[in-house]
């Protein structure tokens, strides 16, 4: 067995489920924002109230299953999630109950094991968006995972607020970077980015928030919508069913010597 102690790559489905990640928002009542209240929520405010209730973990560990659709596919699966803070992403896939692939991602490599074909994929981890036209440095895959905020642009930030969300966006040289928040609790049910001139786009609803053993909000319900010319039009549905944070897990990735390298 070869022993790697860094991410592995996948197949088209993998590689897209690991651009992703979480989301739809909560439908709920709220009260009516006043004159006085949306004058109090600057832009400054908000980011600051959207970074504030962003999820915290050092360790993740969850189960989900998985639906996808795009790429001339449309398949489900359920998978294992696995995360450490600014170091390993780790997935496993299966279908039927059947282990189909495992992926691992560090801060600078993807490798991926294909049980289906006896093969296995080693690359840098620009290859995502290379290969994808996708954002896919590992702190934006980190942020999809545990759904929080991803700042694509950061300047020039500007805030709506109304009685069904507080909105906070900016928009500069092409590109744009859009959340939505709920009014009351400040958590993100919506997150979109769109680059024109690369023309690529990523979109997250997330809903069913429930509140982690610790005190924070985790969304067990997401979407995510993606476009670019390289993959077309992509929707990834996410429904956790077991989470959870802040627990140290063991991470297994070998690649059988039988196994093929690919490119």
């Amino acid at each position: 067995m070869i022993k790697l102690s860094y991410y592995p790559k996948s197949s088209s489905l993998v590689l897209c489920l690991l651009v992703i990640v979480l989301t739809a928002p909560a439908c709920k009542t709220i009260k009516k924002i006043t004159n006085r209240d949306t004058e109090e929520f600057s832009a400054s405010v908000l980011r600051q109230q959207l970074i504030g209730h962003q999820v915290k973990a050092d360790w993740l560990e969850g189960k989900a299953k998985i639906g996808f659709e795009g790429l001339g596919q449309k398949v489900g699966a359920t998978a294992s999630i696995k995360l450490r803070k600014d170091s390993l992403l780790w997935m496993n896939v299966k279908k039927l109950g059947f282990e189909v692939a495992r992926v691992q991602v560090t801060k600078d490599s993807v490798y991926m094991i294909n049980r289906l074909s006896n093969q296995y994929l080693v690359k840098d981890l620009d290859y995502l968006e290379k290969q994808y036209n996708l954002p896919a440095d590992f702190n934006t895959l980190q942020a999809l995972i545990l759904g929080n905020p991803i700042f694509f642009v950061k300047r020039n930030m500007q805030a709506e607020n109304t009685a069904e969300a507080h909105h906070l966006f900016a928009e500069e040289n092409g590109k744009s970077n859009h959340f939505w928040m709920m009014p009351e609790k400040f958590s993100l049910t919506k997150m979109s980015f769109e680059d024109n001139m690369a023309n690529r786009s990523l979109a997250l609803l997330l809903q069913e928030y429930t509140e982690t053993p610790d005190n924070q909000n985790f969304s067990y319900l997401r979407n995510i919508d993606l476009n670019s010319r390289e993959t077309g039009q992509v929707n990834i549905e996410i429904a956790f069913s077991k989470v959870v944070l802040n627990e140290p897990t063991a991470f297994r990735f070998e690649i059988p010597k039988r196994y093929t390298r690919v490119d």
